[in-house]
Protein backbone atom coordinates (compact mmCIF):
# COMPACT_ATOMS: atom_id res chain seq x y z
CA UNK A 1 0.00 0.00 0.00
CA UNK A 2 1.21 3.47 -1.27
CA UNK A 3 1.24 6.09 1.89
CA UNK A 4 -0.65 9.10 1.42
CA UNK A 5 2.62 11.40 1.36
CA UNK A 6 3.70 9.35 -1.37
CA UNK A 7 0.73 10.49 -3.24
CA UNK A 8 0.97 13.79 -1.76
CA UNK A 9 4.80 13.78 -3.21
CA UNK A 10 4.35 12.15 -6.82
CA UNK A 11 1.23 14.57 -7.26
CA UNK A 12 4.00 17.28 -6.58
CA UNK A 13 5.92 16.34 -9.18
CA UNK A 14 3.47 15.75 -12.32
CA UNK A 15 2.33 19.70 -10.93
CA UNK A 16 6.01 21.00 -11.30
CA UNK A 17 6.56 18.76 -14.70
CA UNK A 18 3.60 20.48 -16.20
CA UNK A 19 4.39 23.85 -15.32
CA UNK A 20 7.65 23.77 -16.37
CA UNK A 21 6.51 22.16 -19.71
CA UNK A 22 3.51 25.03 -19.72
CA UNK A 23 6.38 27.82 -18.82
CA UNK A 24 8.55 26.85 -22.19
CA UNK A 25 5.99 26.73 -24.54
CA UNK A 26 4.93 30.14 -23.39
CA UNK A 27 8.13 31.25 -23.82
CA UNK A 28 9.14 29.34 -27.10
CA UNK A 29 6.01 31.29 -28.34
CA UNK A 30 7.37 34.69 -27.07
CA UNK A 31 10.35 34.23 -28.92
CA UNK A 32 9.42 32.96 -31.55
CA UNK A 33 7.18 34.67 -33.48
CA UNK A 34 5.77 31.41 -36.02
CA UNK A 35 8.01 31.70 -38.58
CA UNK A 36 11.66 30.28 -39.30
CA UNK A 37 14.61 32.51 -39.45
CA UNK A 38 15.79 33.63 -42.54
CA UNK A 39 19.46 34.93 -41.61
CA UNK A 40 21.83 33.82 -38.66
CA UNK A 41 24.26 36.65 -37.03
CA UNK A 42 26.82 35.34 -35.01
CA UNK A 43 28.23 38.24 -31.91
CA UNK A 44 32.00 37.69 -31.46
CA UNK A 45 34.32 39.86 -29.62
CA UNK A 46 34.19 42.32 -30.70
CA UNK A 47 32.17 41.93 -34.35
CA UNK A 48 29.40 40.89 -36.34
CA UNK A 49 29.30 37.87 -38.41
CA UNK A 50 27.99 39.10 -41.01
CA UNK A 51 28.81 42.57 -39.92
CA UNK A 52 26.49 43.71 -43.37
CA UNK A 53 23.38 41.92 -43.56
CA UNK A 54 20.39 41.44 -46.15
CA UNK A 55 16.89 40.17 -45.04
CA UNK A 56 13.53 40.31 -46.87
CA UNK A 57 10.92 42.49 -45.15
CA UNK A 58 8.97 41.27 -42.16
CA UNK A 59 12.21 38.99 -41.55
CA UNK A 60 13.10 36.99 -38.27
CA UNK A 61 16.71 36.88 -37.71
CA UNK A 62 18.51 34.34 -35.25
CA UNK A 63 21.15 36.43 -33.22
CA UNK A 64 24.09 34.11 -31.22
CA UNK A 65 26.34 35.16 -29.16
CA UNK A 66 29.41 33.38 -30.29
CA UNK A 67 31.81 35.61 -27.99
CA UNK A 68 33.29 35.51 -24.42
CA UNK A 69 31.68 38.51 -23.12
CA UNK A 70 27.82 39.84 -22.92
CA UNK A 71 26.66 41.32 -26.40
CA UNK A 72 23.87 43.11 -27.98
CA UNK A 73 22.69 43.55 -32.02
CA UNK A 74 20.67 46.80 -32.10
CA UNK A 75 19.09 48.70 -34.62
CA UNK A 76 18.69 52.53 -32.69
CA UNK A 77 16.71 54.03 -35.81
CA UNK A 78 14.05 51.89 -35.66
CA UNK A 79 14.48 50.95 -31.81
CA UNK A 80 14.62 46.69 -32.56
CA UNK A 81 17.46 44.70 -30.71
CA UNK A 82 17.95 42.02 -28.62
CA UNK A 83 18.63 41.93 -25.10
CA UNK A 84 22.33 41.75 -23.94
CA UNK A 85 22.88 37.89 -24.83
CA UNK A 86 25.59 36.26 -22.28
CA UNK A 87 28.36 33.56 -24.17
CA UNK A 88 26.09 31.46 -25.81
CA UNK A 89 23.11 32.46 -25.75
CA UNK A 90 20.78 33.25 -28.91
CA UNK A 91 17.44 35.59 -29.51
CA UNK A 92 14.95 35.30 -32.44
CA UNK A 93 14.05 38.81 -33.46
CA UNK A 94 11.01 39.79 -35.10
CA UNK A 95 11.93 42.57 -37.98
CA UNK A 96 8.35 42.71 -38.84
CA UNK A 97 7.37 46.49 -39.90
CA UNK A 98 10.84 47.67 -40.59
CA UNK A 99 10.64 49.32 -44.23
CA UNK A 100 12.73 48.72 -46.50
CA UNK A 101 16.11 50.43 -46.28
CA UNK A 102 19.76 50.10 -45.01
CA UNK A 103 19.91 50.71 -41.13
CA UNK A 104 23.02 50.96 -38.91
CA UNK A 105 23.81 47.93 -36.35
CA UNK A 106 25.09 48.10 -33.14
CA UNK A 107 26.01 46.29 -30.05
CA UNK A 108 24.84 49.03 -27.37
CA UNK A 109 27.10 47.51 -24.55
CA UNK A 110 29.52 50.61 -23.43
CA UNK A 111 32.64 50.44 -25.84
CA UNK A 112 31.81 47.95 -28.33
CA UNK A 113 30.97 49.79 -30.90
CA UNK A 114 34.69 51.57 -30.80
CA UNK A 115 35.96 48.01 -30.41
CA UNK A 116 34.15 46.69 -33.97
CA UNK A 117 30.45 45.56 -33.07
CA UNK A 118 28.99 47.56 -35.58
CA UNK A 119 27.54 46.71 -38.95
CA UNK A 120 24.54 47.28 -41.01
CA UNK A 121 21.21 45.77 -42.31
CA UNK A 122 19.65 46.15 -45.27
CA UNK A 123 16.08 45.14 -45.62
CA UNK A 124 14.12 44.64 -49.12
CA UNK A 125 11.11 44.21 -50.55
Amino acid sequence: MVSRRAHSRAAMVVMTAVALTLTGACTAAHSDPGRAPVAVVHMIDYGFVPSNLTVPMDATVTVVNDGKVPHSWIIPKVGVGTQDLAPSQSQNLDLTGIQPGTYGVTCDLPGHAKLGSVGTVTITK
